[in-house]
């Protein structure tokens, strides 16, 4: 039985699941990408040592509601399929 997670809760769980160097994959996506057309880079500054917590707190400051799907386009990229579909199948669609 899925509980209702808030989204940084959702985004955490999922962080935690990736291992190390998925995490820094993730973050690589994140901070390279022009895949992300319509969303903003995060400069890799902000995510350079930071742990799981910390890279929340940035991706929700960068992509607010957005958060979500940004994270389901960059782990479909990563092939993380399982991730999406365990955390990520019933997101609102968001123009």
């Amino acid at each position: 039985e899925k509980k209702k997670m808030g989204p940084p809760k959702v985004l955490l769980e999922i962080l935690y699941s990736l291992g190390n160097e998925n995490f820094k994959k993730l973050i690589w996506h994140v901070t390279n990408y022009s895949f992300l057309e319509k969303f903003p880079k995060i400069p890799p500054f902000k995510l350079e040592d930071k742990g799981r917590e910390e890279t929340v707190t940035v991706m929700f400051q960068t992509y607010s509601v957005h958060t979500l799907k940004v994270t389901k386009i960059v782990l479909q990229e990563m092939s993380e399929n399982n991730l999406v579909d365990k955390y990520l199948t019933d997101l609102p669609e968001i123009p």
